[in-house]
């Protein structure tokens, strides 16, 4: 493994406005300091709070307690600096970071150029941004095409803004088209400007300028081909002109429309669009379907029905989801019943009937289901629910031959159904083969969720994972780093966010060295990718390869992990598989339903528990690492006391709330919590619920206590 982050990250390390990894726990330890503190606890302090999105109290502390240390006067104005630029005070946070620099060695002194920059540049001064880019670019060469790029944007010299832009790295260069458009417009080539950004990707702001121009035609065929954009920042600027001074003249345009107002969260503007659609002459089944769909999203779920009908064949089968959405059941399992009839090649039909079975209850339909497409995802479904069935009336036999046919169909419920086979067996006295098929699975789905369970049934030793070699990362990926260590220190999100993306999509050598790469993001807190280059491994290694699996399924922060887990009497290993399902260590996640954070909290849910446990929280604090792992590990410890320390409910309550699992605890399968895994109603929740103590099982295993 990677022994560390590299020289330019422990060089720029240091109290500095950089992201600490514990900036709630620095805070809650401030709130009883006594006497005099440390210059070093002092700055620590206020930077804490800064991350928490409190400067009015960062800026209390570093005016109560004055540093007087020569050592560390470039570390205050640099704190400083960012307590202004957090209150919107731009030029004292350009000139304090320009006076930081001054005072700071070497690195530092370069990073702390580009954040005076970036603040000149945010408050309208381009003339002293440019000055300071440039400066930072020839002390810093390895990010020096990033920074030529922002000191050509700004600078206002046409002629070096040209040289500035020539011969960079590939890249740079769409970032670099873009600053070329700004470079021309300045220069009053209005033409070349909307030519640049339209290269560069930026057809919204193209489309902008172009209206400014009065040249209306141009601007809405620039918009329109914006709102087909998969970026959905691009595709809603370009919405927000359609609807200010563009507005849709054809049904081609009305649907642009709708589709991007859908996707950026606004179904009753795209409701309105598609209407003006149907309305113009357009009744085509695409466009009727999504109607309906949008329809049904606002909660119209009547005239939904209407729209459906009109719709044809999908039509005809989405008509009869929504009738049971609508609470309409006999009806719906009647539509799905003559939908099966009537189109029974359609790729709906297993689902329709699976749907029709699970209304009306009866196991007939189930069977012929599994009859009719026995390889089909539904079949598996079907053949599971005949097979619980069966169990319940102790029917064993036919459970057992429904579980051989889904192990010979090698459906998508194999494995479940080799444990349940298993278990049957047990039960029935024939230990020796129900050993033998337990250890199979084990072996056969070694890192997943049955081969868990059935390791733990049969009592095998848990799985032993070598230790991978320490090893020094190569020439190219120490270079690689390094550079995105600079870029984040200095604060350039975007061309940090481009160069990981470049890394990502770059050919390594070999394996070893992309898996140095996957090393040193996940210890840069960009975990999610360094997962994504672990899997790409795998092309060349098997998952089993010490480094992939631990690349795979990462403990970053483990320090922090362990620490709540300790304070709220938690196992360390399910916190860390919670983590590893919700978010994958991933501090700015944000989920469609607006969970937010390494425990993915949902703002009211985060209120609630940081107000039990006395925390003042604010939505800064969901993208602090140890604030959101604080609560949400307050929020397990919860769960847990609620359902007695009974692991599977306080899981599966994490992901579905209390309500449901206390109705679900009245099952007869709750007193063995590998049968109530599989009787869980909600699908995403069983699925979570498994996922997490696998991640367990596997986080034990990986990272024993005395590593």
């Amino acid at each position: 493994m990677l022994a560390g982050r590299g020289a330019v990250a422990q060089e720029i390390d240091g109290p500095w406005p950089w992201e600490p990894d514990d900036a709630l726990h620095r805070a809650l330890a401030w709130r009883d300091v006594e006497g005099h503190p440390s210059t070093g606890a002092v700055l620590r302090a206020a930077r804490a709070e800064l991350r928490l999105g409190r400067p009015a109290r960062a800026r209390l502390i570093l005016d109560a307690y004055r540093v007087v240390d020569a050592r560390y006067q470039a570390h205050l104005s640099a704190l400083v600096a960012a307590t202004a630029l957090a209150e919107g005070k731009l030029g004292e946070a350009a000139r304090g970071f320009a006076a930081a620099a001054a005072q700071a060695p070497g690195t530092v002194a370069a990073v702390l150029h580009v954040r005076a920059a970036a603040a000149f540049e945010q408050g309208g001064m381009p003339g002293p941004a440019a000055t300071h880019y440039l400066v930072a670019a020839r002390e810093l060469p390895s990010i020096g095409a990033w920074l030529r790029v922002r000191a050509a944007r700004v600078t206002p010299d046409l002629h070096l803004a040209d040289s500035l832009l020539a011969g960079l790295p590939p890249v740079v260069e769409a970032l670099a088209r873009r600053a070329r458009a700004q470079v021309l417009l300045r220069s009053g080539d209005s033409v070349r400007a909307v030519d640049g950004l339209v290269a560069a990707g930026a057809l919204a702001e193209a489309a902008v300028m172009m209206l400014a121009l009065g040249d209306t035609a141009d601007a809405r065929n620039l918009s329109y081909r914006a709102l087909r954009e998969p970026d959905t920042t691009v595709a809603r600027r370009a919405l927000e002109l359609v609807r200010t001074a563009l507005s849709p003249q054809s049904i081609a345009e009305l649907l642009s429309a709708a589709r991007v107002a859908a996707r950026t969260g606004d179904p009753r503007q795209a409701v309105e669009y598609a209407r003006a659609a149907v309305a113009a002459g357009d009744s085509s089944e695409t466009t009727l379907l999504e109607w309906a769909g949008w329809l049904e999203r606002i909660g119209q779920r009547r005239e939904a029905l209407d729209v459906y009908e009109k719709a044809g064949t999908e039509g005809a089968y989405r008509r009869a989801r929504a009738l049971l959405r609508l609470g309409r059941r006999s009806e719906a399992a009647r539509a799905f019943l003559r939908f099966v009839d009537e189109r029974p090649r359609h790729r709906s039909a297993p689902l329709a009937l699976y749907l029709a079975a699970d209304i009306t209850r009866r196991d007939s339909l189930f069977l012929e289901l599994a009859r009719r497409w026995p390889a089909h995802e539904y079949a598996s479904r079907a053949r599971m629910r005949l097979a619980t069935r069966a169990l319940r009336r102790a029917d064993t036999a036919v459970a057992s031959r429904l579980y051989a046919a889904e192990v010979e169909a090698a459906g998508r419920e194999d494995r479940l159904a080799r444990y349940m086979l298993a278990r049957i067996r047990l039960a029935s006295g024939d230990r020796t083969v129900a050993l033998a098929a337990f250890a199979a699975l084990a072996r056969d789905d070694s890192v997943g969720y049955y081969g868990m369970i059935a390791r733990e049934i049969a009592e095998l030793a848990p799985p032993v994972f070598s230790a991978p070699a320490n090893r020094e990362p190569t020439a190219a990926a120490r270079k690689a780093l390094a550079a995105l260590d600079l870029l984040d220190a200095a604060g350039l999100r975007e061309e940090a966010d481009v160069w990981v993306g470049h890394l990502m999509r770059r050919d390594w050598s070999a394996a070893h060295e992309l898996l140095d790469i996957a090393e040193g993001l996940i210890q840069r807190r960009r975990v999610p990718e360094a997962i994504r280059l672990g899997w790409r491994a795998t092309r060349d290694l098997t998952l089993n390869h010490p480094r992939v699996i631990r690349t795979v399924f990462p403990w970053p922060s483990r320090s922090l992990v362990e620490a709540e887990a300790r304070e709220f009497g938690l196992d360390p290993y399910l916190l860390a598989g919670l983590i590893r399902q919700e978010s994958s260590f991933e501090s700015g996640a944000r989920s469609r339903a607006g969970a937010r954070g390494f425990m993915q909290l949902m703002p009211a849910t985060a209120r609630d528990v940081a107000r039990r446990i006395r925390i003042q929280w604010n939505d800064a604090m969901f993208a602090v690492a140890d604030a959101n792992l604080h609560v949400g590990a307050a929020h397990l410890a919860g769960l847990l006391s609620r359902f007695d320390g009974a692991v599977v409910p306080a899981v599966a309550a994490y992901n579905a709330g209390g309500t449901p699992v206390v109705r679900w605890l009245a099952f007869p399968e709750a007193g063995d919590p590998a049968l109530f895994v599989e009787r869980i109603p909600y699908s995403e929740t069983r699925g979570y619920v498994r996922t997490v103590l696998r991640n367990r099982a596997l986080y034990r295993a990986l990272y024993p206590p005395d590593d």
